[in-house]
């Protein structure tokens, strides 16, 4: 009987282990219970699941770098409203005029009254401008020449009290012993620097300047430099509006143009320079704004206006090379194309004849044979 109930037992026993291999098994392919184990559930749920991909982060798209941004050109400063500006070709063209080291820029006259000019041959150009503008300065940085000064410089306002004359473009040297005009070749020109008017400035001298503007036929325009900070004055309006009842032709350039376009010492890279140029088409827009007042209720009259600094020039951008101050090439070539010895597109220059004086035994001194003929290569 024991015997029995042993075997039962023994069979029972088997049966439960068997029963108890089968429940584990089963419950090892379903997902455990989170409370049971978190770690476990995660990862045998994402077997199960295909879990969703995270949301995308949006992309960030950087600023342009410096480099990439493409930087103003000199011409940008410029503004041509009438006129084509120069190439490349003629602005090396005009550099090399003034700058040859073989024919520097000689003082030719100075005069305190109209009647005491000597007699000339040759195109004459001439400066003006409020007492302190940067006339003088402007014109050593026109010469290429900064260091030597050739025409006086002060930081005293009214410092320039007579008209002072420079030959450019050609000194013959087996003449050097003649008159100072005398010593110029053919296709030079003449740069008067004249008295400052405004503040210091003597009141005098005003009609002997006007007496020039007028009857001086050799003068082929006048560059009247108008402060770029402070902008147009009245005594400006005064003169301009004298040229414009005179048909004295003129160009204005705004002058200190590298306190606008570079505020600090450092050359500015292309992105700050793109923001400073804005800054100077609004000086520009006012500037245009003043001089309506010339037009007199016309229609508005286009003009051409530059800027140049004597002091400053832009380095290390694309386009600035060269050396020469801010807006100073733009400068040279409106004075030669001025006075007619410009060069075409190739760099072919003008070809001047016909060059002497007439009349000479009349009292009207200013009575002057010069003509530009034509392009050429001679």
């Amino acid at each position: 009987m024991d015997s029995i109930i042993r075997r039962r037992c023994l069979a029972h026993l088997a049966r439960s282990r068997i029963l108890g291999l089968r429940y584990t098994s089963t419950t090892t392919t379903t997902t455990t219970p989170p409370s049971a184990r978190p770690d476990l559930a995660s990862s045998k749920t994402t077997s199960a699941v295909t879990a969703a991909p995270p949301p995308s982060k949006p992309k960030h798209v950087s600023a342009p770098k410096t480099e990439d941004i493409t930087p103003p050109k000199p011409v940008d400063l410029q503004r041509y409203h009438i006129s084509d500006p120069p190439t490349p070709v003629q602005q090396t063209f005009a550099t090399r005029y003034f700058q040859a080291p073989s024919t520097p820029p000689i003082h030719l006259w100075t005069a305190a009254k109209f009647s005491t000019i000597p007699r000339s041959p040759y195109p004459e150009v001439c400066f003006v401008g409020r007492s302190n503008v940067g006339k003088s300065s402007l014109l050593n940085a026109v010469f290429g020449r900064p260091k030597e000064k050739i025409a006086r410089v002060s930081s005293k306002a009214g410092h320039t009290k007579t008209l002072n004359a420079f030959g450019v473009g050609g000194v013959n040297r087996d003449t050097a012993a003649r008159e100072p005009l005398k010593q110029l070749s053919s296709g030079a020109l003449v740069v008067v620097d004249t008295p400052g008017y405004g503040f210091h400035s003597r009141q005098e001298w005003g009609p002997e300047i006007n007496k020039f503007f007028e009857k001086r036929k050799q003068l082929r325009k006048v560059f009247i430099l108008i402060d770029a900070v402070h902008g147009v004055k009245s005594r400006d309006l005064v003169l301009l509006q004298h040229f414009e009842d005179n048909g004295i032709p003129y160009q204005i350039i705004l002058s200190k143009v590298d306190r606008i376009v570079m505020t600090d010492s450092k050359s500015p890279g292309a992105e700050k320079l793109t923001r400073l140029v804005k800054k100077l088409d609004k000086v520009y827009e006012e500037v245009d704004e003043q001089l309506r007042t010339l037009d007199q209720g016309q229609r508005p009259k286009k003009r051409d206006v530059l800027a140049a600094s004597a002091e400053k020039q832009i380095k290390g951008l694309q386009g600035w090379g060269g050396g020469a101050k801010i807006g100073i090439e733009a400068v040279r070539w409106a004075v030669l194309k001025a006075c007619g010895l410009d060069c075409d597109e190739q760099g072919n220059r003008r070809v001047v004849e016909g060059l002497e004086i007439q009349g000479e035994e009349e009292e009207d001194e200013e009575v002057v044979a010069w003509k530009p003929q034509r392009y050429g290569t001679k």
